[in-house]
């Protein structure tokens, strides 16, 4: 889990840095979900399809590794939107309809 948030943390991208602080919370948080595995999965970041922010991300956490066995998957919206004090995040409307997710 350490090893996303540092990518993240880090990236190139400032929306991307900026809500990293947000993945990394909820990382640990899904990471300590007892039952269903689909609580298992982090979104990083959201935006309009084919935006520098999830394109950047989704790069740089291919080069990391994220990408072998199905861990890193960019799907389409809808989305709500979800708050973590003045940032404004993306949130799935259902599990299976988040964007960059790591599971």
């Amino acid at each position: 889990m350490e090893a996303l948030c540092v990518v993240l943390e880090s990236s190139s991208s400032p929306e991307v840095r900026r809500h990293a602080v947000v993945s990394r919370m909820r990382a640990f948080e899904r990471y300590a979900a007892v039952g269903s595995m689909d609580k298992r999965y982090v979104n990083v970041i959201g935006g309009a399809e084919g935006c520098a922010a999830m394109a950047t991300a989704a790069l740089e956490l291919q080069r990391a590794g994220f990408d072998d066995a199905g861990r890193l998957s960019v799907v389409g919206g809808p989305f709500g939107r979800s708050t973590h004090g003045a940032l404004v995040t993306h949130m799935p409307l259902a599990q299976s309809l988040c964007d960059l997710r790591l599971r």
